[in-house]
Parts: structure tokens; sequence; C-alpha cells
């Protein structure tokens, strides 16, 4: 059941990025279409900064799937096998990812994002 959730959960957030950078992709075309004929060289929407928001999005869905997915697996293992001493060892290294994800998404927010950089960076001083 648990692990039907979680992998329900992993594929719905995997389809939604896959579905903005769709839609983000799609808008940047038109506004190369037309940027020339009325902005005179000016864009609508600042594309870079779009860009740089889906590729930020991707690292964070990454970093999720990297931690959660072995979790998932050796539970699926070792809810299918029934528990032995070298599956409960696996587990608990994996739920130690799994925590460790929580730690490393403010690492990744800083270094990605240059507004939560510079508000650090204000606090510290």
């Amino acid at each position: 059941m648990i692990i039907t959730v979680l992998l329900s959960c992993c594929l719905t957030t995997s389809f939604a990025y896959f579905k903005v950078y769709r839609i983000i992709r799609h808008r940047q075309q038109q506004v190369q279409a037309n940027e020339t004929s009325r902005n005179f060289g000016r864009q609508v929407i600042d594309l870079v900064k779009y860009k740089k928001f889906v590729a930020s999005m991707l690292y964070i869905v990454a970093l999720l799937t990297f931690c959660f997915i072995p979790y998932v697996l050796i539970t699926a293992v070792n809810f299918s096998l029934g528990g032995s001493l070298g599956m409960a060892l696996a587990q608990t290294f994996s739920a130690v990812l799994v925590f460790l994800s929580s730690s490393l998404n403010p690492g990744l927010y800083l270094w990605r994002m240059k507004d939560i950089r510079n508000g650090v960076k204000q606090l510290s001083c």
C-alpha cells in the first residue's frame, strides 16, 4: 500500500515537471516567432530566467527521486521477501538517505537561486 502511494507520488511529480517543461518550451517558441514582428527585439518574458527555474526544478526532482527511490525499492523487496538482518540494515540506510534529502534541499536552493543566496548573505552580515 505505502509503496504504491510513494511510487504514484514520484510518477506524478515527474509527470508534472515534464508538463511544465513542455509548456515553457512551447511558450519560448511562440515568443521567438513573434519577437521580431511585435516587440522590436524585446522579449515579453524573461526566458533565461524561466529556463533556470525549470533547471532548478529538475535538480529538485532528481534529488528527491535519488533519495526516495532506494527506500521504496528496498521496502518493497523487504515486504515481499520477508525481513532479514541485511534487508533491515539496507532499509535503515535508505531511510537515512530519505532524511538526508531534507538536509540537502536548502543547499540546493542556495546554489540555484540568487535571491535566496543574497538574502542569506544579508542575514549573516
